[in-house]
């Protein structure tokens, strides 16, 4: 089985259906939210695709002088917002892990030397008092402040594009590890990458490793997630950089 951590979490779920098979998984999502592993197949090429657009965005938000609010996927998690964020030296970026201050985002902006650059909003984020599509609850905030913006939404552009060289070596360690998995006799496994190792972990650890939580389109399921941890040291090169990622603690 191929899939995010819904699918691997359905799987361990129902594993009556699977009596009598070997079943092996293999986790692959743009979101980076499946617990246990360094890395999930096309999540390096999801991050290169929005390096990309943003640098395009860059150009005309240098010429025009304005400032763009880029809404990212990744459902509840962070990772892929934190590292296109970094990657592209984004001016703010703001992810459901971490608690933010809207006018400590303003605030942030307006001390810029620049009047143009990046902020960089995960799908997941709420504000209070707001509703809609975080990435327009954050440009009203900016208009309303008198900061000149633009919202962009790469939506399925994250998705798509030639897989980058790290995505294909990725994959093709899982599938090797799959196949050892499966002629040593493993079943109800994962393959994870940890530390720099291909190795196999079994479906109860990875479904208890996760945050659990409902999944929201079928009743009495659960799925485990994986998140931004606090010290991800993702967040500390944020910080030390410059941007601003929301009130996070020293």
């Amino acid at each position: 089985m191929i899939g995010g951590n819904g699918s691997l979490s359905l799987a361990h779920l129902y594993r009556e259906i699977y009596t009598g098979l070997q079943l092996v998984c293999i986790p692959k999502t743009i979101d980076m939210d499946v617990p246990l592993t360094d890395k999930t197949i096309g999540f390096d090429t999801a991050v290169q695709q929005l390096v990309s657009y943003c640098d395009q965005l860059l150009m005309t938000a240098r010429s025009h002088h304005r400032w763009f609010v880029v809404q990212t996927m990744g459902r509840d998690c962070g990772n892929l917002a934190l590292n296109a964020g970094i990657a592209i030296a984004a001016d703010a970026i703001l992810i459901p892990e971490i608690k933010f201050d809207i006018n400590n985002l303003v605030k942030h902006i307006k001390q810029s030397r620049r009047d143009f650059g990046i902020i960089m909003v995960a799908e997941g984020i709420s504000i209070r008092g707001h509703s809609g599509k975080p990435a327009d609850m954050v440009s009203r905030e900016l208009t309303k402040n008198g900061i000149a913006n633009r919202t962009a939404f790469p939506e399925h552009i994250q998705r798509a594009g030639d897989t980058i060289s790290s995505d294909r070596i990725l994959a093709t360690g899982f599938a090797e590890t799959a196949l050892n998995a499966i002629e040593s006799g493993e079943t109800f496994v994962m393959t994870a990458l940890q530390n720099n190792e291909y190795k196999t972990v079994s479906l109860d650890d990875f479904f208890n490793a996760g945050k659990q939580e409902k999944d929201p389109h079928i009743i009495g399921a659960m799925t485990s997630n994986a998140c931004v941890e606090p010290d991800n040291i993702l967040l500390h090169i944020a910080t030390d950089a410059g941007i601003y990622i929301g009130e996070k603690k020293k």
